[in-house]
């Protein structure tokens, strides 16, 4: 048996951030972005980017922040299979 509770507060107190409703504005990301994505030069300041700017934008906070997080367990990397996330920024 499964119950599911529904409740208007959000689930972490303090959280300000609106759930995405569809897919992102991939124009306006990128007109927003353009000079930072022009200014793209490699794969480190590539994944900089997104991490930093692209991936709220984009509404991938979550993904970003994996991919910044430093000094995983390697179980836990392997478990969010980081590295195909990383090769496909």
């Amino acid at each position: 048996m499964c119950v599911v509770l529904l409740h208007e507060g959000s689930a972490s107190a303090g959280t300000t951030e609106a759930l995405p409703v569809g897919l992102p504005d991939w124009n306006s990301v990128v007109s927003g972005q353009a000079s930072h994505l022009t200014m793209v030069d490699s794969e480190a300041a590539a994944k900089d980017l997104f991490v930093s700017e692209l991936g709220a934008a984009l509404h991938l906070s979550d993904v970003a922040g994996t991919i910044a997080a430093k000094g995983l367990p390697a179980k836990l990397t392997k478990d969010l299979l980081l590295p195909d996330v990383l090769k496909s920024v």
